[in-house]
């Protein structure tokens, strides 16, 4: 993959969480799927001979908040680090895309599987928060990524 792929790649993912945000909100975009129907006590309401009956009710399970920090939290932060590294050698752009290509897969995984703060999430359930689990690993991804390019950038230029 070289740099002007890596760049376009990180765009998409900025366009597509733009996307789902302004259809979210603009367009009232639903963002879940129903799950299961089970009977409710609580949303039912009185029939004709005054009984109480207990209503049908469809839970529902959100997707574009998972997807959202699942899938595109960590590929937007490759739009900086692609511009950072693209007036760089190629040395330095290859190191930091070595780490790139198995950070970025990890976090997404380990984002998906962490369980949102409304018992959602794909995985462990109640264990961390899927927006912490993002942040975490972006931050973590921005250290290591400065790290990298900067130790790979000063020993190319000592070569020279």
């Amino acid at each position: 993959m070289n740099k002007k792929n890596v760049l376009l790649v990180g765009l998409v993912a900025v366009v597509i969480f733009i996307l789902l945000g302004v259809g979210e909100t603009k367009f009232g975009l639903d963002c879940s799927f129903r799950m299961n129907e089970r009977m409710d006590p609580y949303a039912g309401g009185f029939g004709s001979n005054g009984e109480y009956r207990g209503g049908l009710v469809w839970d529902k399970v959100e997707w574009c908040e998972p997807i959202a920090f699942g899938l595109l939290a960590p590929l937007i932060l490759l739009v900086p680090f692609s511009l950072l590294t693209y007036k760089m050698r190629e040395e330095v752009f290859r190191a930091w895309l070595h780490f790139a290509y198995w950070w970025i897969p990890l976090s997404i995984v380990l984002t998906l599987l962490a369980s949102g703060g409304s018992g959602g999430g794909f995985g462990i359930p109640n264990v961390f928060d899927q927006e912490f689990v993002a942040f975490v690993f972006s931050v973590l991804f921005a250290i290591i990524s400065l790290v990298i390019i900067l130790w790979k950038y000063l020993a190319t230029r000592k070569k020279r």
